[in-house]
């Protein structure tokens, strides 16, 4: 992945990213945003 997908799609993430804990965002939203999975995110967010 180039550096400049990377940080297109981290930008997308926290454009998605609540302001705060009253709009929640999910992991699938997260996923369908970025063009992946939920299996994807979740390996990721644990690692």
């Amino acid at each position: 992945m180039s550096e400049e997908t990377l940080t297109e799609q981290l930008e997308q993430l926290v454009a998605m990213l609540p302001e705060g804990a009253e709009k929640p965002v999910s992991i699938a939203d997260i996923a369908t945003r970025l063009n992946t999975n939920k299996r994807t995110i979740t390996a990721w967010w644990r690692s």
